[in-house]
């Protein structure tokens, strides 16, 4: 398996804070999965994180962390930039959904306008 620092946009120039940002979203992912499959993080294949794991990964951040569309959004970046890195490294990424069903998922529409004036 190709080495998962090569995936980061750290290489690529990004900034610190979104190379932070996408080793905090694995780091959530890898232990929402470990508890899910009820292994350690170090123990998980890629084969386990699929689809059905990721869309209830997604969910859980949005009601059992509280945490925001748009930070959602992120965590599905870092995911899909990843799962793009392995797609084009290997022959047959190991966790790659056949039909793509996963990647494709649509991020969501933030509301601009749910802030009110009085």
């Amino acid at each position: 398996m190709p080495s998962c620092a090569n995936a980061c946009p750290c290489n690529g120039g990004a900034s610190a804070h979104t190379c932070a940002s996408y080793a905090y979203s694995f780091q959530l992912l890898f232990e929402f999965a470990s508890r899910r499959h009820g292994v350690a993080p170090s123990a998980l294949a890629l084969e386990q994180l699929d689809a059905p794991l990721i869309m209830d990964f997604l969910a859980s951040l949005e009601t059992e962390r509280g945490n925001s569309t748009s930070t959602r959004n992120v965590r599905l970046a870092a995911i899909k930039s990843f799962m793009h890195f392995l797609e084009y490294r290997t022959s047959s990424p190991a966790g790659a959904d056949p039909n793509g069903s996963w990647p494709s998922r649509p991020r969501r529409r933030i509301s601009r306008w749910s802030i009110t004036c009085r």
